[in-house]
């Protein structure tokens, strides 16, 4: 008789993730792999600096300026 396997995959489309996947043979137990304690809320000090650090933010924009007039220049060349 032809063996028949499981494969089984458990997702989430409002986070777009994989959250479980259970692997299954008769003649062995079954393998589930995933993720434990999934949240749509994260703990934010998970999204926090390191004691120490501190984020700083720029009020001008010329080096990111310059920067994509470079990548530009270097994408669109005139024939």
């Amino acid at each position: 008789m032809p063996i028949t396997t499981i494969h089984e995959a458990w997702t989430s489309t409002e986070m777009k993730l994989i959250i479980k996947i259970i692997d299954g043979d008769p003649r062995k137990e079954e393998t589930l792999t995933g993720l434990e304690h999934v949240s749509l809320q994260p703990d934010t000090l998970l999204f926090h600096p390191p004691d120490g650090y501190e984020i700083q933010y720029r009020s001008d924009s010329q080096n990111a300026d310059e920067d994509v007039r470079q990548l530009a220049d270097w994408l669109v060349k005139e024939s």
